[in-house]
């Protein structure tokens, strides 16, 4: 990691930090459930599903990506949504250029 990607500035350390709590909040009361990819001990992605079927996170490691991670973690969503959520459908807001890797899985 460069010492560049840990440069956050004042705003963006706001953003993070309310956006933490919100998400910590809504896992204390059972709203959000998060799915690892690990290889060892190594976090290389994470996945979270509210229980409404809707994706709130989807984070795979720079190195880690293009070797089936996010597939993976949406594979592990997927099923968890149909057979636990009981949801008819998976929702998410994707920015445009990122729709494409959304559809593809």
């Amino acid at each position: 990691m460069a010492s560049t990607d840990l440069i956050m500035s004042a705003k963006d350390i706001i953003i993070a930090y309310e956006y933490w709590f919100k998400i910590d909040a809504m896992f204390e009361r059972r709203e959000i459930v998060f799915f690892g990819a690990f290889e060892g001990a190594e976090m290389c992605g994470v996945m979270a599903v509210k229980s409404i079927g809707h994706i709130c996170l989807f984070y795979v490691k720079k190195d880690c990506q293009g070797k089936g991670v996010g597939r993976m973690l949406f594979t592990s969503v997927y099923h968890f949504c149909a057979k636990q959520l009981k949801a008819f459908r998976i929702t998410v807001n994707a920015a445009p250029e990122a729709a494409a890797k959304y559809q593809h899985m």
